[in-house]
């Protein structure tokens, strides 16, 4: 599986594929050429963080940037995480997401100018509020996509458990009907079904 065809259970939404961090270094030593030093605001307790430091230390490597990690495991420590990459004085930000990031974007956007300095971030909405530039995915888009994703897992356990049902036609379901369909799927066809 992948993120074109993804596989197994959908249980939420990301955008910390491979290359993504790697391309946004990459955007951002080009909006800042000069720089050299770069912040990255990390959360270390996100399995999701960890993944993706390889990438980052490996883009860093063939862009001759110098990463320093700083963390911000949540809306408490933002303050103190700006304040610590302002005394570190990094030519440029790379603020990797998280869950909360969005929720508090201006307050993110308000560090940013406060202490000058250039960022980049993986949601457009962030840029709205006033970080220099994003690459990423507009999470709204995300949202409107997750149906989809939906639809075709709900097929498959409907499949499964009637294959006459074309795949690709979606049948009126409730909430309830989903949840009944979801548990027999789990317990395989029924006996009837050959």
């Amino acid at each position: 599986s992948n993120l074109a065809r993804p596989g197994g259970n959908v249980t939420g939404l990301g955008g910390l594929g491979d290359g993504l961090v790697g391309k946004s270094l990459d955007l951002l030593k080009q909006a800042v050429p000069r720089a050299q030093r770069i912040g990255v605001l990390i959360n270390p307790d996100f399995s999701a963080h960890n993944a993706v430091q390889p990438d980052m230390a490996a883009a860093a490597q063939r862009l001759g940037l110098q990463l320093r990690w700083v963390p911000m495991r949540s809306q408490q420590d933002m303050d103190l995480a700006f304040t610590a990459l302002a005394a570190d004085r990094p030519d440029a930000v790379l603020l990797v997401g998280q869950p909360f990031v969005n929720t508090h974007r201006a307050r993110i956007a308000a560090l940013t100018l406060e202490h000058r300095l250039p960022t980049i971030s993986p949601f457009q909405e962030l840029t709205h509020a006033g970080v220099l530039m994003s690459y990423g995915w507009r999470i709204e888009d995300e949202a409107r996509r997750l149906p989809y994703y939906l639809d075709r897992t709900t097929l498959a356990k409907i499949w499964l458990i009637d294959p006459a049902v074309p795949f690709g036609k979606f049948p009126g379901l409730t909430y309830g009907t989903l949840e009944e369909l979801t548990l027999r799927a789990a317990e395989g066809p029924s006996p009837s079904i050959r």
